[in-house]
């Protein structure tokens, strides 16, 4: 079986050159905070979804309003906000942009593998199932850019359908970028499945 070729990440600095390569993933594979996973279903409920235009600078003083105040008063809350921060900075230096769109999603709408019309999108889930995407080798394109299909038709493979961790960065490639994009979508609702929260971060 052929394997999607990845760009690998150790850190977040490594993303730096991923555009103008010929992948269409850069992946990070992370392990969670110990304690994050209680922090942040402690909030759940009582966050609203976030979705602003902001520079790296911007990214502290508006996301500490956007949360309870009960939330930074946990210490790992400021280690978080340090890895958002620093996601947002790498991010708009790869696309040499000043400013980038940072949304916190909740809710999990994509139920249908599709490529993104952006030239990049990050997306890291700190709380519950992560991304589904698939091989290059593993999308029947005609049957994912067609109207009426369903995932059953896009998916040649079911078996080799990959997925992202809690944690773990996923820096795609859409219809934008002058490689092949990464088709993806949602993982499905199951029961026992904690809530999510999501960061996707966007060229504006």
């Amino acid at each position: 079986m052929k394997t999607q070729s990845i760009w690998p990440l150790n850190k977040a600095e490594d993303l730096l050159g991923f555009r103008s390569s010929p992948q269409s993933l850069a992946l990070w594979r992370r392990k969670p905070y110990p304690g994050s996973a209680a922090m942040l279903d402690s909030i759940l409920p009582d966050l609203s979804e976030f979705r602003q235009i902001l520079s790296p600078d911007q990214v502290r003083h508006r996301l500490a309003s956007a949360f309870p105040a009960r939330f930074w008063r946990n210490p790992l809350a400021l280690d978080w906000l340090d890895d958002v921060t620093g996601l947002v900075g790498v991010f708009c230096r790869e696309l040499e942009v000043p400013h980038c769109q940072l949304q916190f999603d909740k809710q999990r709408p994509c139920v249908r593998y599709h490529a993104d019309n952006v030239p990049l999108r990050l997306v890291c889930t700190y709380r519950g199932p992560g991304t589904l995407w698939l091989d290059e080798d593993n999308v029947d394109l005609r049957a994912a850019e067609a109207k009426g299909t369903c995932n059953e038709d896009i998916v040649l493979r079911p078996e080799d359908v990959r997925q992202a961790r809690e944690w773990d960065v996923l820096v795609m490639k859409g219809k934008q970028a002058k490689a092949t994009p990464l088709y993806h979508k949602s993982p499905p609702s199951r029961p026992g499945d904690p809530g999510s929260l999501v960061l996707k971060l966007d060229v504006v």
